[in-house]
């Protein structure tokens, strides 16, 4: 399983100063998507910390081989003026499946934590001989 980060925020400039500057800035928004990744025997378990997300605000979806993981809170103040703001409002993750069960992930979400088990896909479907003419 490979996996790709993106993270966004609503401030265009400070994504420009982030993406201009990342070798100088720290990124503080990659603490948003902590993953940890446990292979079994039939399965891989995903699990993600989206602390301060409600269930609602999470969204799981397949992009091809990918599973993409996004979350966007639901922003309470309107015209609000930020004298400093570090809680991220929305992140994006994707994670490169390859021959899993895709029909048969699980996920739920306890405590600030989503938990995917993605059962892996029978050999014997996946593989097949080829005949040379």
């Amino acid at each position: 399983m490979k996996t790709y980060l993106t993270t966004r925020s609503n401030d265009i400039f400070e994504d420009a100063f982030n993406g201009l500057f990342r070798p100088f800035y720290t990124e503080r928004k990659l603490a948003v998507m902590q993953s940890d990744i446990v292979e079994t025997e039939k399965a891989f378990a995903l699990s993600v910390d989206l602390p301060g997300f409600d269930k609602a605000d999470i969204s799981l979806k397949f992009d091809g081989d990918y599973l993409v993981i996004s979350a966007k809170r639901q922003e309470k103040s309107e015209g609000t003026k930020y004298l400093h703001r570090e809680r991220v409002t929305s992140c994006v993750r994707s994670y490169y499946l390859g021959d899993v069960d895709k029909k048969s992930i699980k996920a739920k979400y306890e405590n600030g934590v989503l938990l995917v088990e993605i059962p892996k896909a029978n050999p014997e479907e996946t593989a097949m001989n080829i005949t040379i003419e």
